[in-house]
């Protein structure tokens, strides 16, 4: 944990940089430096060159780590991404002001913004830290927020170890740099939006877990129909044993969060790549089930299995038998 109000951020320069073989640490930004980059942008160079911040006091060798900040990091300021709508600095500002109030933040342009389609970054410095298992909801509230008020938030911001990337002067560039204190605590709103947000995710998971244990209850009908000598498909005997939420853990997926998401074992950036819905699992980001069956693809159980078949080379897998 930070001293109060002392921060030193992990950053970087470019996509590229990584100390994950290395071991040794990241540069470390304060407050008070980003505040001084944004006044006066010392850079005008390609992103794959920018530097770019992690919010969290954890600088360590595998700071780029998403489990790792979730588990190990300690933030320091809120951040957002605006890349839609292009309200002006004005509107912006007054959206920050009424839900975190007039305390200390910067927002300025990011490198793709023209005058005529503004682009912003922004960022709101907290006195205490708060850990990094909190982040994700407290970044997601805020953006439900901002939505509320009309500012459109790139959600990917919410994720523990995402790349924030500083400023970098493009051919329109504005700014705004508040220097009042630090914001003591988290505004009521955010909390109480994080809280809802909580309270709403544990309902659905309540009903996807009264629904699993519905199907599991039909599973073993059906399990108890396919003896021998039955006209059963492949397709119907596979679904009547296994979950795809249980074939996710066979395999190796990793659960986060307090909904059915999923992270690849073969993810390096360890980020969420599938959801579960209603026992059916829908790929919507990442390459390893896109590669198979195509972004925002459903799949049953017997396409969790396919897909878990291709990535791991296993034998194909057949019906077994039945002998009378």
């Amino acid at each position: 944990m930070s001293k109060i109000g002392v921060h030193n951020f992990a950053s970087g320069f470019g996509q590229s940089d990584t100390h994950k073989n290395d071991g040794s640490d990241y540069e470390a930004i304060t407050p008070e430096q980003i505040m001084q980059m944004v006044r006066v942008p010392r850079q005008s160079v390609d992103k794959s060159k920018a530097q770019w911040v992690i919010p969290s006091t954890y600088i360590g060798h595998d700071a780029r780590s998403h489990s790792v900040q979730r588990e190990r990091g300690a933030y320091g300021m809120l951040a957002i991404d605006v890349d839609e709508g292009s309200p002006s600095l004005e509107q912006l500002d007054a959206a920050l002001v009424g839900i975190c109030g007039d305390e200390s933040r910067a927002i300025y342009s990011t490198s793709g913004a023209t005058a005529d389609n503004l682009k912003w970054r922004a960022f709101v410095f907290l006195r205490d830290t708060i850990t990094g298992a909190e982040y994700s909801d407290y970044q997601t509230a805020l953006f439900d927020l901002l939505g509320e008020r009309g500012i459109q938030c790139d959600r990917a911001l919410a994720r523990a170890g995402q790349l924030i990337y500083l400023p970098n002067r493009g051919t329109h560039y504005q700014h705004k740099v508040s220097d009042g204190p630090m914001l003591l605590s988290l505004p009521a709103s955010i909390i109480k939006r994080a809280k809802q947000n909580a309270d709403s995710a544990e309902r659905a998971h309540a009903a996807q877990r009264k629904l699993a244990e519905q199907r599991a209850s039909e599973r073993a009908k059906r399990n108890a129909s396919c003896v021998a000598g039955d006209d059963v498909s492949l397709i119907d005997w596979f679904n009547s044993r296994n979950s795809v939420e249980q074939l996710f853990n066979k395999y190796g997926y990793e659960s986060v969060g307090q909904r059915q998401d999923y992270i690849s074992p073969q993810s390096t950036s360890k980020s969420v790549s599938v959801k579960i819905y209603d026992d059916k699992g829908t790929a919507y980001l990442g390459r390893t089930l896109t590669a198979v069956l195509g972004s925002g693809q459903n799949l049953a159980a017997t396409g969790m299995l396919t897909t878990s078949a291709y990535i791991t080379n296993t034998a194909a897998i057949t019906k077994p038998r039945f002998e009378k």
